[in-house]
């Protein structure tokens, strides 16, 4: 992949461009103005109001623009903080509200919260209707520690909406799924964009969260969606009391509101009254029994208590019941795919389809379940078929991965270049990298993915997801010392980060080396990641080299138990057998070989000891 220079070089064209920009800014109008800031890889809000063109004219001189331009390069090669500097000095020279959006989703994005907030001030001055200025200015307080500057300005977020504004909260069923408050500010109801906001809370630390609900269903004591979010917040917390509360006085305002009664039974559920839960909602489900919604978050509850069955019959009932409802084939495929039940999920995601509506989510999933059947033309055809949004870039870098398994590997890194062409998103392009070298690796070029990812890390060097792909890719190569010094790097860097640890531990353990060592990363990775069936079995093959082998095969049972692996099965076989206990090790590995027979390692161990 062809890489942008890591260091941002004047290059005599840049030079030439600057002296333009000077000539050019005395005769630049509004429209002009508006061209440039258009050219961003990360484009401004639509629809914000315009400086008028002579105070755009006036402020946007030569200076100020060059100012833009290093700036915007600067984003467009990655150096982020540098583009977000910028941005934030344009900003407070010029009257353009775009620029002071511009820094502050910079600012956001990089998790500088001070200056997201003097961004999200700036902004609201320039644009005082401004609804994702008011977002970035709560969130920016909230993220901070303010937690009542963050209440006060959620409170003032929710004023530009006006009560009953936007589409009605009647035409969504129940049992959707919470869209997040960027996703509903623009036409929304007050209600939509309460249930955003909530969703968004939730991301956050739970005491500073729960004082901005309070402040929303203080301030909004007729809207039952601000109750609700106090009992999400409170079931969040464990505080089941509380959460209870909140969704009764939820449904005092709206009795039949089918979000407080789902809410309310999964309080039940969370309380261990399981029977009262499902009591109440078969109560309001026999009031009406084609409230759609209200089935929907029954069926979701019941996936979710295991009572598969009686959740797979509601799903055909919904099937049957709204074939047109977009939104409940569409829960209803994914509830399926997370139950492993891959036929239904199928039906109801191509039932989806026929909608003509969450198209991109239908073609993702089927694309899925083609990807795990090995019917790769199919899955390509589906990945193709999104369209750009949430799932576009995913779902192009894994069409893009199964063409090169094809035996298209250039053809798969044409189509990772022309991604990165089409996306100028630097945060995209370490993904772009690390995508090239799965290919380059599952081509068994482990060199080239090794030069692939150094380049990346050129331009990116505290990319953590980089440093653990070339350690992976140099685990391959053989190149030990790039191996332990990346994760070491990494470890550094992110302390617990269990994946990091337990790839050190494991190589360490493996190479019969620094076993202390391995035992202080794999203990500490254990106890972050308790039930990762990858790290048991790193810390049993551990306990097998220090001859603990009655730990080892406990951690190695545990890890089968989790996830049947073939190299998981190779590991507790040869702890086996070196307890004496043959026909066990056998029986474990003819197992594992039926279901994967193509393990190497599996294959390698087995021939070990029965050749």
């Amino acid at each position: 992949m062809r890489l942008l220079s890591e260091t941002f070089e004047v290059s005599p064209a840049f030079a030439a461009a600057r002296v333009c920009s000077r000539t050019a800014g005395r005769a630049l109008s509004g429209v002009a103005v508006a061209i440039l800031l258009g050219c961003s890889a990360m484009p401004m809000a639509p629809g914000v109001v315009h400086a008028d063109d002579s105070a755009a004219s006036a402020k946007f001189d030569g200076d100020l623009m060059f100012q833009l331009l290093i700036a915007e390069l600067a984003g467009r090669r990655g150096q982020l903080g540098v583009a977000m500097e910028g941005y934030l000095a344009a900003s407070a020279r010029s009257d353009d509200p775009r620029v002071a959006d511009r820094a502050a989703r910079l600012a956001m994005y990089g998790r500088r919260w001070p200056e997201a907030e003097e961004a999200a001030r700036r902004w609201i001055e320039l644009d005082d209707g401004a609804r994702d200025a008011r977002e970035v200015l709560a969130r920016s307080l909230l993220l901070q520690g303010k937690d009542k500057s963050a209440a006060k300005a959620y409170v003032a977020l929710v004023a530009l909406i006006p009560a009953g504004d936007g589409a009605s909260d009647g035409d969504r069923s129940a049992g959707d799924e919470t869209p997040s408050a960027g996703e509903t500010l623009e036409g929304a109801s007050r209600a939509e964009v309460l249930r955003g906001l909530v969703a968004s809370l939730q991301e956050e630390v739970p005491s500073r969260a729960i004082v901005v609900a309070d402040a929303l269903a203080d301030a909004y004591p007729t809207e039952p969606e601000a109750h609700l979010g106090v009992a999400r917040l409170a079931l969040r917390a464990n505080d089941r009391e509380r959460a209870l509360a909140a969704a009764d006085a939820a449904l005092a305002q709206e009795a039949g509101n089918g979000d407080a009664q789902l809410l309310r039974a999964r309080v039940l559920l969370a309380s261990g009254r399981a029977d009262d839960a499902f009591e109440s909602l078969e109560t309001a489900l026999a009031s009406n029994p084609d409230d759609v919604g209200l089935r929907l978050g029954r069926a979701r509850l019941l996936a979710e208590t295991d009572r598969t069955e009686e959740a797979a019959a509601e799903f055909e009932r919904l099937h049957e019941l709204a074939p047109d409802d977009a939104d409940a084939m569409l829960t209803i495929g994914l509830l399926s795919l997370d139950a492993d039940r891959a036929e239904p999920a199928r039906r109801y995601l191509e039932t989806l389809l026929l909608t003509g509506e969450h198209g991109d989510q239908a073609n993702f999933y089927l694309a899925r379940l083609d990807d795990r059947d090995g019917e790769r033309a199919s899955a390509i055809g589906h990945y193709d078929a999104v369209q750009p949004g949430p799932m576009y870039a995913d779902a192009r870098i894994r069409a893009a991965e199964l063409v090169a398994q094809g035996g298209g590997l250039e053809a798969g890194r044409t189509r990772l270049r022309d991604l990165g062409a089409e996306l100028p998103d630097p945060t995209l392009l370490p993904r772009l990298i690390v995508a090239e070298s799965r290919m380059l690796q599952r081509a068994e070029d482990p060199a080239s993915a090794v030069d692939v990812l150094t380049q990346g890390l050129e331009r990116f060097p505290d990319d953590g997801d980089l440093l653990y792909a070339r350690a992976l890719a140099a685990d391959g190569a053989g190149d030990t010392e790039t191996l332990e010094r990346d994760l070491e790097q990494l470890i550094e860097m992110q302390p617990d980060n269990a994946h990091a640890l337990n790839a050190l531990g494991y190589h360490l353990a493996d190479a019969d080396r620094r076993l202390e060592e391995a035992a202080v990363l794999l203990e500490k990775a254990v106890a972050l990641e308790p039930e990762d069936a990858a790290i048991l079995d790193s810390l049993g093959w551990l306990r097998y080299r220090e001859g603990r082998y009655e730990e080892a095969v406990e951690l190695l049972r545990r890890a089968y138990a989790l996830y049947p692996d073939g190299e998981i099965a190779a590991h507790l076989g040869e702890v086996l057998w070196a307890q004496g206990k043959r026909e066990e090790a056998r029986a474990i590995w003819d197992a594992a070989l039926a279901e994967t027979p193509d393990d190497a390692v599996l294959l390698r161990v087995v021939a070990k000891f029965t050749e």
